[in-house]
């Protein structure tokens, strides 16, 4: 199923169309939390290009709130190999690592709702952000064209102590790449090439072979004949409504 964004007349590029269910239940392992990742790469030397969409976005159901509450939070990493040099395959430590933060978990069972992330922002206010927790800085630009691979985790704070634990459950489903429509400018036509030579004169002999006449309403439309004829060179009014082409 698409999410909402196919209403608002946009193209997308879906990742899939499956549904992903995380019934989790993660460990405090560290003194500032834990968290458990799952990673999705294209292999070899693939990667999404993305260059043209300007959002991401994905669906989310709350399967079973987190217990306890004001622990856990998702996370989404977009993995950009742009300037990775070396075991660009798999090890998203040589890539650099966007990161976007999601505070849902808590949510009432069967809270349904969808997540929409700007591509296209500075830096500094984007939510996908360059933070330097893992990864390399590279040219510190989210190179949407290079992205290898992408991680949803679930994170926990320091709040419970070592050894704690947070459990509950999300289904996750079309995480998407969409492109925008761009308006339609009008093109202006444009202006005549025709214009004015003086000295110029039409020999109507017996040699004046490759003249042609026609009618038309003014110089304009003489000008335009011209235009749309490869072999003519000049067009001339010589007397109302008669223009000769050369």
């Amino acid at each position: 199923q698409n999410s909402d964004a196919a209403k608002n007349g946009t193209e997308q590029v879906l990742f899939g169309d499956g549904r992903f269910l995380v019934n989790y239940t993660v460990e405090q392992t560290q003194s500032w939390g834990g968290s458990v990742f799952y990673r999705h790469a294209l292999p070899a030397r693939a990667y999404y290009n993305l260059s043209q969409a300007h959002s991401l976005s994905i669906d989310y159901r709350i399967i079973k709130p987190a217990n306890p509450t004001r622990r856990a939070h998702m996370q989404l990493n977009m993995n950009d190999a742009s300037h990775c040099k070396e075991d660009c395959a798999f090890d998203t430590y040589n890539m650099e690592n966007y990161f976007s933060l999601h505070y849902i978990l808590d949510l009432p069972q069967g809270t349904e709702g969808s997540i929409s992330m700007e591509l296209d922002s500075e830096i500094d206010n984007a939510p996908l952000v360059l933070t330097g927790w893992y990864g390399i800085s590279g040219n510190e630009i989210f190179d949407k064209d290079s992205i290898k691979s992408f991680n949803l985790g679930i994170n926990l704070n320091s709040l419970g102590g070592l050894g704690s634990l947070v459990s509950g459950a999300i289904e996750l489903s079309n995480l998407t790449a969409t492109e925008q429509q761009k308006d339609l400018v009008p093109i202006e036509p444009s202006p005549l090439q025709c214009k004015a030579e003086p000295g110029i004169k039409l020999e109507f002999g017996e040699e004046a072979k490759n003249i042609m006449k026609i009618h038309v309403a003014n110089e304009v439309e003489c000008c335009e004949a011209c235009e749309a004829d490869p072999s003519c060179l000049y067009g001339m009014v010589m007397r109302a409504g008669v223009c000769y082409l050369a």
